[in-house]
């Protein structure tokens, strides 16, 4: 049976690492000529109907954390950008309090390890549920990806800042510090994602324009004078 090229768009890949464990499952299941890229989520691959099935290939992907793209597929109430805004509400009164605490400025109510607690627990929730997911599994597949180092590192900022809280230690509370990390990162994401469906729009728009020769078709050559 002839193998035909399948492309999917793969949506949750935000480094090398996280392309390269989608590329190591792919060729596990034995598929070709694997193209992998995590900039414009596209994933190419040799595969025939009696080798593994689609359904097979596309459940694998979505078990190592990762989504793909379906055309009728429902676009999920927790976007990036979403997820952005409500760590930034959050986060941002937390970071201000800190920079003005630096600058000789101090708002009491804002530096209560309660309140603090309160402002960095949504941004928390969100950073350990969309990174720590993507890193667990990254883990599993045998590639960890960079995620696995922003939940560490928020998730012990976070910790550090209870301990603190509950020893009754004011300089060990960092809930800013595991709200930022969240925070920064999701706006990372957010700006590379938008950089890179804008070039790719703008790709396909090119491509758009490129002039069709008709097959067997060849410029014609100039006659000598």
């Amino acid at each position: 049976m002839e193998k035909k090229v399948v492309e999917l768009k793969v949506e949750g890949m935000d480094c090398a690492n996280c392309a390269q464990s989608i590329t190591r499952y792919l060729e596990r299941k034995g598929l070709e000529d694997v193209f992998v890229s995590f900039q414009t989520k596209a994933v190419r691959f040799k595969w025939q109907a009696d080798q593994l099935s689609l359904e097979e290939i596309k459940k694998g992907i979505a078990k190592l954390g990762y989504r793909v793209a379906e055309p009728e597929q429902a676009v999920p109430f927790w976007t990036l950008e979403r997820k952005l805004i409500v760590s930034a509400i959050f986060a941002f009164p937390l970071l201000f309090h800190h920079l003005g605490a630096m600058a000789g400025l101090h708002f009491h109510w804002l530096g209560h390890p309660a309140v603090q607690f309160a402002l960095c627990l949504p941004v928390f929730a969100l950073g350990a549920w969309h990174f720590g997911k993507s890193g667990l599994l990254s883990l599993k597949s045998g590639a960890p990806n960079m995620d696995v180092l922003i939940f560490v590192g928020g998730t012990a900022a976070f910790i550090y800042s209870l301990v603190g809280w509950i020893a009754n230690e004011p300089d060990y509370i960092f809930f800013e510090t595991s709200a930022t990390i969240f925070t920064l990162v999701f706006l990372g994401n957010f700006i590379e994602h938008r950089a890179v469906g804008q070039t790719t729009n703008a790709i396909e728009e090119l491509s758009k324009l490129q002039v069709k020769k008709p097959a067997g078709s060849c410029p014609r050559e100039r006659s000598s004078p």
